[in-house]
């Protein structure tokens, strides 16, 4: 009688047996799915924690320690990060889980029409470090080709432009579309995702406003102004020589040159510019210049005087814009210019 008051005993513990296995085999389920130091989980944390301006949570999901330092990092700085981006496309090259695993992803334009949005295709490279995984390499780098510009901007966020590349969170950016009263700029949009294959200078167009051309002509007025007061600069005769009676006079042998300025020339920084180190100017009217002096002629044994008036038709003004609209020039009152003039 007793034994088979035994046998449902044991199948309560068998039961309960096969129920704690199910539950631990759930458990260590769960703690497989939900793991977020997997390259792609990684990957897409820190993507969303930078589209949410997060720089903290983005750096700690890519396992990053701090920042990195010196002018290349300029633009690393939680005041550049904005959305307006998504994420496209997340997946690993291979299925292999060893170290390192590549991640290829695409960004897309958060736009209101997404069939034209702009889009960028990068990959991460995600390692092991020690015990856990960690981004390599969670920058972009991004070199910003020579230009008027003496800034660079994103997101409203300025720093001087370098020649050196610069590196940059991932993500969408529209550089250069703070306001500037002297010019307006067009940029097309930035995506900054580490291992794209094209690594082309950033090129912008400066288109000069009508305020930045009245900057720049009360600039060639103080710079006309200084060559004829002989500060640093001086007028040259095209052909490199003066008239006087019974020869040619040339401006190395010439002595004593005075200028004397008849009427300034009109000028502006002219259409959409593209590359360059700067915008160079050019005359819409010509001014003019009174040159006189004296000077040996080519094969005499005299000396003569030479008066001569001469059209102002060039100028050596090159400019350079600021973040704030201030425009400077290669000019600086002591600069060796020489601006070369027709005479007649």
């Amino acid at each position: 009688m007793a034994q088979p008051a035994q046998r449902p005993r044991r199948r309560r513990w068998y039961a309960l047996g096969a129920g704690v296995c199910a539950v631990l085999v759930a458990v260590v389920g769960v703690l497989v799915v939900t793991r977020g130091d997997e390259p792609v989980d990684m990957v897409r944390d820190y993507l969303s924690a930078l589209r949410e301006g997060r720089l903290d949570a983005a750096l700690r999901a890519a396992n990053v320690d701090g920042l990195p330092t010196g002018e290349q990092a300029g633009l690393l700085d939680a005041a550049t990060l904005r959305g307006g981006w998504r994420v496209g496309s997340l997946e690993a090259e291979s299925t292999s889980r060893e170290s390192p695993v590549v991640v290829r992803v695409t960004l897309l334009d958060d736009a209101d029409h997404p069939t034209v949005a702009r889009s960028g295709e990068g990959r991460f490279t995600v390692v092991r470090d020690g015990g856990d995984w960690r981004i390599e390499n969670p920058f972009h780098e991004v070199t910003f080709a020579d230009s008027a510009l003496g800034y660079i901007e994103i997101n409203g966020f300025t720093r001087p432009r370098g020649k050196h590349p610069y590196l940059l969170f991932p993500g969408i950016y529209q550089p250069y579309a703070a306001a500037n009263g002297a010019v307006t700029v067009a940029a097309p949009p930035l995506v900054a995702l580490p291992g794209q294959h094209t690594r082309r200078p950033y090129v912008v167009e400066v288109r000069v406003t009508a305020a930045g051309n009245r900057s720049y002509q009360a600039l060639s007025d103080i710079f006309f102004d200084g060559c004829a007061a002989a500060r640093g600069c001086g007028f040259t005769p095209l052909g490199d020589y003066y008239r006087v009676p019974g020869g040619v006079v040339r401006s190395d042998k010439a002595t004593g040159v005075r200028a004397t300025i008849v009427r300034r020339p009109e000028v502006n920084l002219p259409g959409v510019m593209s590359g360059g180190s700067g915008l160079f100017g050019q005359v819409t009217v010509p001014g003019e210049v009174r040159l006189t002096g004296r000077g040996a002629p080519a094969g005499g044994n005299w000396t003569a005087a030479f008066a001569q008036t001469c059209l102002i038709r060039q100028t050596p003004l090159v400019a350079t814009i600021a973040a704030d609209g201030t425009i400077t020039t290669n000019w600086t009152g002591d600069s060796a210019l020489r601006a070369v003039v027709s005479c007649y």
